[in-house]
């Protein structure tokens, strides 16, 4: 059931194990009529493609115009209907939105097969308030058409259709007047084939003065499944979580899906913890308690009870330990945990504060974890948290449980217990502060293994199936499991395992009622799955595996409870309040940020908010890898694409610059610069704005962030349309945000705004090597990059443009722009200018038909692409840029000339410098090549495969037009005077 939504960690009382939630309390979440917590979307244009007529099949039911009049609460999201005609197929589903990025062979659901497939959508859309509403959807790969009903009588109010079978397409419904309440909206998409195929849809209201909002993605929070679909709805969010279930309580480990597969994309196996090493860390006496009744150690944990009080069982259960300690017994460090009242209080904070109270809850009080704190509560929560760490007395070794905390993988390869990012000297005081809650290993242990039980625990981990979940790893011997089970297809409701009474099969006692009718439900569906890839829905059991909504709240659901909402902190004093100290919602960040920074928040500890106190956990490539794409794919966009970003100038940087600083919209009094601080409140960092967002989630965010983020301190702007800044861009928001996106996407090399002191000067001195160092320059631009040489001769070259702009002489480099504090302002040579490029790029391409000389093409606005430097061994770079046409248009052949540059001061006499040049093979024939050599003293020299002719301009300048002979790579040298 593809984008199903998930549970809510809120009913561990019907529940009772230590992952996952009940669907009763999903049902009971928000009544309907809410409206918080917008969902951004995309701008969407006006026009509208009514090439086709598509029109939903989905029956129409009359909704009342005020969902909170309901007796019943609302079920958040809409209902969904994916079917196939050939085979004939059909799924009632649930969807967060009627939105989806399909690779090609990829599928909307496990049990739809991918090609052909038609994808219906009906949602109760909540209007708060009256004014000309209208909805648009964006397609490729298929046919879509959006339609709003009547809520009262069930008619047709607008519709629009679309066709992006053969290139992308969007389209919007005419505005309709629309009362507070609720409208009808139904989506219907078809795909062709098994190509790639998108869906997005908007909403959008007609701005009136200060009401009204940009083309968005409706928020889950505002629409509600409708009446005739909620049954299906619920009963699909049932069978996710049941598949879930199948794969966080290890039933797939025994039984095979179907067709004697032991897996397949309705569900998936969690990998139970490594035991190979178990010797060393755990009490032997603590592990045969595990093993005789798991849930009176932990209650609520996943792995089921198979021994009972018979002396056949324990005799097996003691022969496995003997089994397991075995290899890694005579190992086990013995150095015991500090008793030492201020390392406890330390471990204590970090429990309290990283995030871990997020599922095993809280150990002491508010007060106690924060002891330089007044005023917090003295009381521990009452309430049973989502993994309680259960009966721990006397289990860990201090040292071994260190270790665990400082990588729990490779332990635990199933990820359920991710990295915090905790240093040695961190996993040391947390676990000293547990140590001293739960108790520490007896010593010294007088546990013997005993040869002969050895052998009896290896048959009989093998028989009772424990070998079916569990590996030994560590480069120990591999036990396989000798259980035969029968496939999920054939088992029947309340017997074998779904038998708390059954003895002869692993009792998973714990389980409500409600829970094994998710069971249920969720083994009829894996037996419907084909063999597609239908990652949105994996995705979602994944995200319920590994608990995400302990700490974030996505689709209206989700965050940590009340009960321990005091230990979510800052590290510093700040005035953000939630927002500051509370996980960010996770609802449509595939669009707001960009998937190369959501891969490395989710795989290499990447961070925006160092203010904050509870940390992104690791849980590994295997587990999330794949959450940076599939994000974004949920929310209708292709993970590595954006809409296309304006091309920046210098003048557009500078005006972005400027509205940034103190004298315009002043964002450095919130934002930290790199490493500059914030005059006040530290909000994210600028020079990483462009690394993590994605530009059109910008464009729309800036308009009306509090539409984005309920409570924000981000100020409104553009509140009645228009910039308060007049003197930028007459106040324009789209052209005031497009400057400042430029400028944003200077990163690191970003000048630093007015308003923020750079510091003292910080002279840069080249060595015995050349140096290249980019920055904003005075004539380069902002895409500057500047080369230092040891004899005194320096060169600033322009990347924007792909052109050398001056050489000076002196000292190189004042860096205190670039380096002092954090940097980025103008940085300019601190010697004289002693040559000038003309304007205009050095080399241009163009046709042996239409001639042209030099000063025609300067006047042309054409740059060339700038494609990097190397260096040589001796650390001279080598500039490579495609050369432009003097028309702007492709050369001839269709391929541009590659251009390799090469400039260097020269120790010959009356020569200040050389550069030069490789034009690659692929240069056209047919086409001349100009050389703007510039005013001044300057030859042509070392020409090769071209013939040559030299000009003079009406200005003087000199230029050389060159005629390849398509024997090779034309290279020639130039020879500036001194």
């Amino acid at each position: 059931m593809a984008h199903v939504h998930s549970r809510h960690p809120r009913s561990p009382k019907k529940l009772g194990i230590d992952f996952g939630w009940g669907v009763a309390s999903l049902v009971a979440l928000i009544a309907a009529g809410s409206f918080s917590g917008r969902v951004p979307n995309a701008h969407f244009p006006d026009a509208l493609d009514r090439s086709i007529d598509v029109e939903p099949s989905l029956a129409r039911q009359p909704v009342k115009s005020d969902p909170k009049s309901d007796a019943e609460p609302g079920l958040l999201g809409w209902y969904a209907v994916y079917s196939t005609a050939t085979p004939k197929n059909e799924v009632r589903s649930h969807a967060v939105a009627p939105a989806f990025a399909l690779s090609a062979g990829s599928t909307i659901d496990p049990a739809i097969a991918p090609s052909g497939f038609i994808a219906e959508y009906s949602g109760d859309v909540v209007i708060p308030e009256p004014g000309k509403y209208r909805f648009g959807v964006e397609a490729e790969g298929g046919t879509a058409v959006v339609t709003a009903f009547d809520p009262k009588g069930g008619t047709r109010l607008a519709t629009a259709t679309i066709d992006g079978s053969s290139r992308p397409a969007v389209g919007s419904t005419a505005f309709v007047a629309l009362t507070k309440g609720a409208v009808q909206v139904s989506v219907k998409f078809s795909r062709r084939g098994d190509s790639a195929a998108r869906l997005r849809t908007t909403w959008e209201m007609e701005r009136i003065r200060d009401t009204g909002f940009r083309a968005e993605g409706v928020p889950i929070e505002s629409v509600n499944v409708p009446k005739f679909g909620k049954a299906a709805a619920s009963a699909a969010l049932t069978a996710l979580h049941g598949r879930s279930l199948l794969g966080e309580l290890g039933c797939v480990a025994c039984h095979a899906t179907s067709d004697g597969r032991s897996s397949n994309t309705a569900v998936e196996t969690r990998q139970a913890p490594l035991l190979g090493e178990i010797g060393r860390r755990a009490n032997p006496d603590w592990i045969l308690r595990w093993i005789l009744d798991p849930q009176k150690v932990k209650p609520g944990t996943p792995m089921p009870g198979v021994f009972t009080d018979s002396p056949k069982d324990r005799t097996d259960a003691e022969a496995i330990v003997h089994f397991l300690v075995a290899p890694r017994l005579a190992d086990a460090p013995t150095q015991p945990a500090t008793k030492e009242e201020d390392v406890i209080n330390q471990g204590r904070y970090l429990y309290h504060s990283v995030g871990c109270v997020a599922c095993h809850g809280p150990k002491d009080s508010p007060q106690s974890a924060f002891m330089y704190e007044q005023g917090l509560s003295k009381k521990v929560p009452t309430y049973t948290p989502l993994v309680r760490h259960g009966d721990l007395s006397g289990k860990w070794r201090a040292a071994a449980l260190a270790e665990f905390l400082r990588d729990p993988q490779r332990v635990h390869p199933g990820g359920r217990m991710p990295s915090m990012n905790l240093s040695t000297e961190e996993a040391d005081l947390i676990t000293t502060y547990l140590i001293r809650v739960f108790g520490e290993l007896p010593t010294p242990a007088t546990f013997k293994v005993d040869p002969t039980k050895v052998e009896v625990g290896k048959a009989a981990f093998a028989a009772r199936g424990c070998a079916a979940c569990h590996q030994i790893g560590h480069n120990l011997p591999a036990v396989a499991s000798t259980l035969k089970a029968p496939a999920l297809p054939g088992l029947s409701a309340g017997q074998g395992c779904l038998d708390p009474k059954d003895t002869k099969t692993p009792r998973y006692s714990f389980l409500s009622d409600e829970d094994r009718a998710a069971v249920v439900a969720g083994i009829a569906a894996v037996s419907k799955a084909q063999a597609a890839p239908a990652s949105i829905d994996a995705m979602h059991r994944q995200i319920e595996g590994l608990n995400c909504r302990a700490c974030h709240m996505k689709d209206g659901t989700g965050g940590p409870p009340k009960e321990i909402n005091a230990y979510f902190r800052t590290l510093n004093e700040t005035e953000l309040g939630d927002e500051g100290r509370l996980p960010p919602n996770l609802s449509g960040v595939g669009f707001k940020l960009t998937t190369n920074w959501l891969r490395t928040v989710l795989t290499a500890r990447g961070q925006a908010r160092a203010y904050m106190g509870a940390r992104m956990p690791q849980f590994g490539e295997a587990h999330v890898g794949s959450f940076a794409d599939v994000l974004a794919s949920e929310s209708g966009i292709w993970p590595k694409s954006d809409r296309a970003e304006p091309k920046p100038t210098d003048e557009i940087v500078a005006a972005g610059r400027r509205l940034i600083g103190d004298t315009a919209l002043n964002c450095i009094s919130c934002h930290v610069f790199g490493d500059y601080p914030a005059a006040g409140t530290p909000g994210p960092d600028i020079t990483a704005f462009a690394e993590r967002l994605r530009y059109d989630w910008w464009r729309g965010y800036i308009m009306d962030p509090h539409r984005f983020k309920a409570g924000t301190r981000m100020p409104n702007f553009y509140a009645t349309g228009t910039g308060a800044v007049k003197d930028a861009f007459g106040g324009d928001p789209d052209k005031q945000a497009d400057a400042m996106w430029s400028y944003f996407n200077l990163g690191a090399f970003a000048p630093v705004p007015t308003g923020i002191n750079t510091g003292k000067g910080l002279k840069l001195n080249v060595g015995d090597r050349p140096m290249v160092f980019r920055s904003f320059m005075k004539d380069a631009g902002s895409r500057g990059i500047a080369v230092g040489f040891p004899v005194g001769l320096h060169f600033a070259f322009d990347a924007g443009a792909a052109r050398l702009v001056d050489a000076w002489r002196g000292a190189f480099l004042d860096a205190s722009g670039a380096w002092a504090g954090r940097g980025g302002s103008v940085t300019d040579g601190t010697g004289p200018i002693a040559w000038t490029a003309p304007p205009g790029p050095t080399i241009v391409v163009d046709s042996k038909s239409d001639p042209v000389g030099w000063p025609g093409i300067t006047r042309t606005s054409t740059t060339g692409n700038f494609r990097g430097y190397t260096l040589d061994q001796a650390g001279v770079p080598t500039f490579m840029y495609d050369a432009p046409t003097a028309s702007g248009k492709k050369p001839a052949s269709g391929n541009a000339a590659k251009v390799h540059d090469r400039f260097e001061p020269s120790a010959a006499a009356g020569v200040l410098f050389t550069r030069s040049f490789t034009l690659d093979v692929s240069t056209p024939l047919g086409s001349n090549v100009f050389v703007n050599a510039g005013k001044g003293k300057v030859s042509l020299t070392a020409l090769k495969n071209a013939a040559s002719s030299a000009h003079q301009g009406d200005d003087g300048a000199q230029w050389f037009e060159l005629t390849p002979s398509g024997d090779g790579p034309v290279t020639f040298m130039l020879e500036y005077g001194s």
